[in-house]
């Protein structure tokens, strides 16, 4: 435990990822990992990351010693990185404002040399994308090639891996559903090159 560590806070400048009008679990998460490297270069450990609600202003993140308090209000999404060297948790909540800008995303195009096949998708061979990009995008086309929901979408809501994620995890990926695939919370199996890594959720959110 890190609870003595001092605070720091910096306003986050993301963009709206492709046609979406909220900020995705993808540029969310690699923010949280860059700016946990930034203070501690070599953190590595267990990577717990959670949304509870879709952010859809600019955030806010704050650093602070893993287990220094209770979750702020606010709070949108959250990341606890432990054991392993620096234990540290990123706190992220909305600021008044709109999100400026977007950038292009070809969703589609990270998934399509994917094998899926019934309960699981593997890529054998790496998209031009970021690890967190290759693995959500992975999780979401299988969970659509199983169960359309009738309204909302599947959307990116939780992360527990051993370990965070590593420039070249997207070769070798799979992901296998565990379990049927429920509205509220479905669960997902992670594995690299045959490495189990941990496990990644989805829910129906109305966004």
């Amino acid at each position: 435990m890190n609870a003595g560590l001092a605070e720091s806070r910096e306003n986050l400048a993301l963009c709206f990822k492709g046609e979406r009008t909220y900020l995705h679990g993808t540029d969310v998460y690699d923010a949280a990992v860059h700016c946990l490297r930034a203070r501690w270069p070599g953190i590595e450990g267990r990577c717990r990351f959670a949304f509870h609600r879709v952010a859809t202003r600019p955030l806010t993140v704050a650093i602070v010693g893993y287990g220094s308090g209770a979750r702020p209000p606010g709070c949108v999404a959250e990341m606890h990185v432990t054991g392993g060297g620096p234990e540290a948790t990123a706190w992220f909540t909305e600021r008044a404002g709109a999100v400026a800008g977007r950038y292009p995303y070809d969703e589609d195009a990270v998934v399509r040399d994917c094998a899926l096949l019934d309960r699981e998708i593997a890529m054998e061979v790496p998209a031009r994308a970021r690890p967190i990009e290759a693995l959500v995008a992975m999780t979401k086309r299988l969970h659509y090639s199983v169960a359309k929901p009738d309204r909302g979408r599947w959307m990116f809501v939780r992360l527990d891996l051993k370990r965070l994620l590593r420039d070249d995890d997207a070769r070798g990926m799979r992901v296998r559903l565990i379990g049927e695939p429920r509205p509220t919370l479905s669960r997902a199996d992670v594995a690299v090159r045959g490495e189990p890594l941990g496990a990644i959720y989805f829910a129906v959110v109305a966004a």
